[in-house]
């Protein structure tokens, strides 16, 4: 999470594996990180952090941004940052078991729903990441943040996310990701 008072202030929420990690690449130079505040930090939890730090007010004013990704591309980016850095050896199929659409608390298997998220969607602006190069830049402009490109941060190399998959799995995310993929209009 990052978030700036500047010129009405913005927050943004940096929900894991959908290219927050180019976006707070841009918002260095024009806002803030608490220290000792987890990156991922939900919107819950946000707004319980900015209230007991006497800044609720700016918390329910500011203008709030989040990203979302599609589901089963999302997982197998999760899966493999897993493995590239944390020495994940468990193979795909035996990984999406564990997987946990409720859970906010940055373990390997917390690959929370949007809702989860984002409180049920408490957020001013979601873009997703397949149309970041659309969106983003005009979003920036009106928090007067220059955009001379959008960099890429943390892609790991890999093939294409279906071929990760088998029916079981296919359906596994879809099972577990129904609301985030019925909302954005996701597909495998």
């Amino acid at each position: 999470m990052r978030f700036s008072s500047k010129a009405g202030g913005f927050i943004f929420f940096a929900n894991p594996k959908t290219g927050s990690t180019s976006v707070e690449k841009l918002l260095t130079r024009y806002s803030k990180f608490w220290l000792g505040v987890y990156k991922h930090t939900s919107v819950a939890e946000a707004r319980e952090l900015f209230h007991q730090r006497q800044r609720g007010g700016f918390f329910e004013s500011a203008f709030k941004f989040t990203f979302t990704r599609n589901p089963w591309d999302r997982m197998v980016s999760l899966y493999e940052y897993s493995r590239k850095h944390h020495g994940l050896t468990l193979p795909f199929d035996a990984w999406t078991e564990h997987l946990r659409p409720d859970a906010v608390d940055g373990k390997l298997t917390s690959a929370c729903s949007f809702e989860a998220f984002t409180d049920g969607g408490q957020v001013d602006e979601i873009i997703k990441l397949e149309e970041m190069n659309e969106r983003l830049p005009p979003l920036l402009s009106r928090l007067n943040i220059p955009c001379r490109g959008i960099p890429k941060a943390n892609a790991i190399p890999r093939a294409h996310y279906r071929t990760y998959y088998n029916q079981t799995t296919e359906a596994r995310i879809a099972s577990l990701y129904t609301a985030d993929i019925e909302r954005f209009g996701y597909s495998f």
